[in-house]
Order: structure tokens, then sequence, then C-alpha cells
């Protein structure tokens, strides 16, 4: 289950200094998921070899066999697959344990995948996010609906790490927040926490410098990471609809984002009337700066 790339040299004797072309792939048995295909090249005038490259992602554990045929001869070559490894961080802390975790998801991960969720760390792919249900068109990364039931797995408990377990909060936001796109789902297309998305801009290091991205429709976090520390979560976004309550496949949940709303009335609540004044822009969303695609990006 994890992807795999690599050579196997076949000797050979009696060559004719001929020149042939590139094979084609020859499927595993036993062990199925891998192809060996002949790499193009010219027979020595004698003793020689032949290379052929295997790829692939092996299905199982065991012995992957490959049925080689060239020059009116036969063999049987094969490679051993060994176990899934499952990396463990569960003795790990903090920006470590994140990284760790990290590294954890992108084993699961092919090696096409792999290059669509590790990106450059730019300001281009830092401003690819958005709070519209617009899936990967707007977003970095790869879409949890087209992860395995494993590489899901995998991803959310990264996302837990770097997210916070506080109840009510943090990771327990997200998934309120993608669930209620699920809810969404039910009465209008486009809708779905299998549309939320997950990439890392730069490589995930406890040394250098990298960004996690993960959300959706009304939910983006942006960590950045330098030399083991978090140092911007931004840009930020949160939000939910329906704003109420409400019941998916027979639970109730909760506005995630209740004791948010509370804390904001308070704040007002707080505010003079000259204060309230001078804070208050007019009631439209054109005065909403802090949003995708802002050039300016300035608190009013």
């Amino acid at each position: 289950n994890v992807a795999y790339t690599g050579t196997a040299t076949l000797p050979s004797t009696g060559g004719n200094g001929v020149s042939y072309s590139a094979g084609t792939a020859i499927a595993s048995t036993g062990v199925t998921g891998l192809t060996a295909t002949l790499t193009a090249g010219t027979l020595a005038n004698g003793a020689g070899s032949l290379t052929y490259t295997i790829t692939g992602t092996p299905a199982s554990s065991g012995t992957a066999s490959f049925v080689i045929t060239f020059g009116g001869q036969t063999v049987t070559i094969t490679l051993t697959v060994n176990s899934a490894t499952t990396v463990d961080c569960s003795s790990e802390t903090g920006v470590t344990k994140v990284v760790c975790l990290a590294n954890a998801f992108l084993a699961t991960l092919t090696t096409t995948q792999q290059t669509s969720v590790v990106l450059t760390l730019n300001l281009s792919n830092a401003k690819r996010w958005s709070n519209l249900p617009c899936a990967l068109s707007c977003r970095n990364g790869l879409l949890f609906s087209s992860l395995t039931s494993a590489q899901q797995t995998a991803a959310l408990a990264l996302i837990k790490a770097a997210a916070g377990t506080d109840s009510g909060e943090g990771y327990d936001e997200f998934s309120t927040i993608r669930t209620a796109d699920d809810y969404l789902g039910t009465t209008a297309s486009g809708y779905s926490s299998g549309n939320y998305v997950i990439a890392f801009l730069g490589t995930p290091s406890t040394t250098g410098k990298w960004m996690l991205q993960f959300g959706g429709h009304h939910y983006a976090q942006n960590i950045t990471y330098d030399a083991g520390a978090v140092t911007s979560i931004t840009p930020m976004h949160e939000a939910v609809e329906p704003a109420g309550s409400f019941t998916y496949s027979g639970t109730t949940y909760t506005s995630p984002l209740a004791s948010e709303q509370a804390a904001m009335a308070n704040m007002l609540a707080s505010f003079s009337t000259a204060e309230l004044a001078a804070a208050k822009t007019s009631s439209t969303f054109s005065d909403c700066l802090m949003v995708p695609g802002s050039t300016t990006n300035t608190f009013p």
C-alpha cells in the first residue's frame, strides 16, 4: 500500500549488438499492483544485461512475480513486498508530533498523490484559499473524497494534532463544520465533507519553513511552521451553515461557533457609543476587507 519504484537487472548472454525499444508493462502476479517494463537499450555483443523498471503500489505483502520473455527466453523474477509499517507518533508532542503525523500521512500516498499535496511555499500558493464551495478549483492539495479510508484517517490525525483538541474548539469545530456541509449536500449540489482539502506548502520539517493548509466551504486553516515553531495561523476562516443546530445521520449538532458568537457579542456590548460608532463600518459585505483575493488585507 505504499508507492514503489525500482529497477531489476537481468544478465544476458549471446547478445548480437542489436538495439531494442522499450517494452510493454508486465503486470505482477501473486502480489498485484506492480508492473515491470523493459527499458530501451542495445544488446552487448556477448554477455550483457537488460534493465526493467518496476513501479506501482502493491496491494498486499508477499511475493510479486513477473514473467519476462525476451529473445525467445522466458524467466520469472520476483520482488518481496514487506508488510506495511505503522509510524507511531503517540510519544511525540507539539510541532514534532505534527511533523511526525504529516510524514505518516505522506507515507500512505502514492507518488502521484504526494506530488499533488506537497507544493512550493510561495505567496501564490499561500493565497489559494476560499470560503466558497469550490473544492479544488480555488484551493491546493488533495480532496478528501479522493483519499482511501486509511489515508483519510492519517490526514484527520494530523489535522487533530494541528488544530487542538479542546472540547468544542479546534478539531471539534472543524469536524462539525465539515458535517454541516454534508447536511447541506442533502439538498444542494457542491456541498460535501469530501470536498475538503489538505495540502503542504514546503516539506514538513522541524527545522525548515512550511505551511499546512486544510479546509473547504466555510473553513480555512493556513498554519505556518518555521524551525519547529508555529509562526503564523493566518489566513484563518471559520463559519457555519446552518447557523443553529442541525441533525445529520441521526445525530443533532449544535452550532460549533457558539462560543465565538458569544465572545463577539460581549466585546461589542463593552464598547461605548462613541467606540462602537468608530469601529463599525456600513452594513454591506463590500466592507469586508479580509477576504480571499484581497490585495490590501488591511483592517479598518
